[in-house]
């Protein structure tokens, strides 16, 4: 009676370890989402921004050169981290990135669900290397 209940402990453990691990992934997951949602909007605000200024230099003949350039910057910088926010999150969930519009995808999609561009398979480096 003692093994039995022994081996029902030993699984309730390893049930309630797994759930353990399965919430974390979520809770990263989700944080990463939040901080992705975040730089997408302050991307979008750059991006008004910068729409602003160089409606102002053409409507006005105002020289924003300067603040343009910067917003550019900003935008291209904020683009980056939304991109490594992207693959954080596809890894995490076992996807890809599309290479035509960065949605994140089933790694064995052979279209993208959001462009509908063909999907390139990746060969893998063991394959790469076996072939040679």
């Amino acid at each position: 009676m003692a093994e039995g209940f022994e081996k029902i402990s030993k699984k309730v453990v390893a049930v309630a370890d797994n759930a353990k691990a399965k919430a974390k992934e979520l809770y990263d997951i989700t944080k990463l989402k939040i901080e992705l949602r975040k730089k997408e909007v302050e991307l979008d605000e750059y991006l008004e921004k910068l729409g602003r200024a160089y409606f102002v230099q053409i409507k006005k003949g105002i020289d924003n050169s300067e603040k343009i350039e910067a917003l550019v910057l900003q935008a291209e910088n904020t683009s980056s981290e939304i991109l490594d926010l992207k693959k954080s999150i596809a890894d995490a969930q076992n996807k890809k990135i599309c290479e035509h519009c960065t949605s994140i995808i089933d790694v064995d999609a052979p279209y993208c669900s959001n462009c509908g561009q063909k999907v390139v398979a990746e060969v893998k480096r063991e394959d790469a290397s076996s072939e040679e």
